[in-house]
């Protein structure tokens, strides 16, 4: 089982959920609220915060930030000042800005004062912040009135996909399905890529990659052209021809590419040479292609196989070719394609 650890020496176990702190922030704020005015309140106090969710004093004082994924309890209490008349009163949690869940009555007169408690538990993802709003109403206005707010925000454990998911998934999909998964770490999936052919990849996803391309290749067969062949008709030219090889990319990814042909020339020291070509052109010096020298009637064959990284959806690899002599020809030609690893 491999261990990580964070700077703060916070270990996080692989494939688990376990957390040997308990992510929690409990502050208090206090604001000038004008009747029938919304209005947040910033912290200015706290008295625990164990994974720095808080910013008193900082740019954002009314933010509780989520650093750790996962589901969260809030605990929230706003008290109003007393008012003969009555106040309305409504108590109002804000995520990122936007309006999540609200609590509002004519709140009794507890103490000289009333008071709106709410709790809810939610799903937040790293990055998200939390604020609490506040509003009054007073018939005939007034104000502003001080009102305080208390609020605990509280780690209650893993995302709710972790804990629904405690195995992975080994599914059949199309690449179109592929594009609709919501993956977590070790989802197993078979991708059909030809299936008339029988082509299917078996693909892991490893959320831990440092790719874009987290589905992983683990096996299956290539998908796989191969054709007779001409005269190559061009002169020093990349050319596709005779009859193009071109597999096209089901997703995109890193791709593993091989070709052969047997190379015919027909006069003394002719050059031939074979390399990648896609949408764009020839796939330049990353992928160079292999080149002979033959004598007259010589047959030489060519084997390349290369890397195609950062390949497109739609986009193809194809099999290109580069003569002195416009008779020469190349025959008996196959193209072969297997994934790295996909998005």
């Amino acid at each position: 089982m491999s261990v990580k650890t964070s700077s703060r020496g916070e270990a996080l176990w692989r494939g688990s959920n376990f957390l040997p702190w308990q992510p929690r922030c409990k502050a208090v704020g206090s604001v000038n609220i004008t009747s029938a005015v919304w209005t947040i309140w910033p912290m200015t106090g706290k008295y625990t915060d164990t994974d720095n969710m808080t910013q008193i004093g900082g740019a954002n004082p009314s933010r509780i930030t989520i650093n750790t994924a996962g589901m969260y309890g809030i605990f929230a209490r706003g008290q109003f000042p007393y008012d003969a008349a009555g106040l309305y009163t409504a108590l109002q949690i804000n995520k990122n800005g936007a309006y999540l869940d609200a609590v509002g009555q004519f709140a009794p007169q507890v103490n000289g004062g009333s008071q709106i408690p709410f709790a809810g538990a939610y799903e937040f993802v790293k990055g998200d912040y939390i604020e609490i709003q506040g509003y009054l109403y007073r018939s005939g206005g007034g104000g502003p009135f001080n009102c305080a707010a208390y609020i605990d925000v509280v780690y209650m454990g893993p995302p709710i996909v972790n804990m629904v998911r405690e195995k992975s998934v080994v599914s059949y999909v199309t690449p179109a399905q592929m594009s609709a998964l919501t993956p977590i770490d070790g989802d197993e999936i078979y991708l059909i890529v030809d299936a008339s052919n029988g082509v299917v990849w078996h693909l892991r996803y490893n959320a831990g990659s440092s790719s874009a391309y987290k589905w992983e290749y683990l096996g299956g067969p290539p998908l796989l052209l191969s054709a007779a062949g001409a005269a190559l008709g061009a002169t020093s030219t990349w050319t596709l021809t005779p009859t193009p090889l071109k597999i096209t990319m089901p997703r995109a990814g890193d791709y593993m590419a091989t070709s052969g042909a047997q190379m015919n020339s027909v006069t003394g020291s002719d050059l031939l040479s074979t390399a990648f070509m896609n949408g764009a052109g020839l796939m330049g010096s990353t992928y160079p292609g292999s080149m002979t020298q033959r004598t007259t009637g010589d047959i030489t064959v060519l084997w390349f196989t290369a890397k195609c990284s950062g390949m497109t959806a739609g986009d193809y690899i194809g099999v290109g070719y580069n003569s002195t002599n416009p008779n020469n020809s190349a025959q008996n030609r196959s193209l072969q394609v297997t994934p790295v690893r996909l998005g």
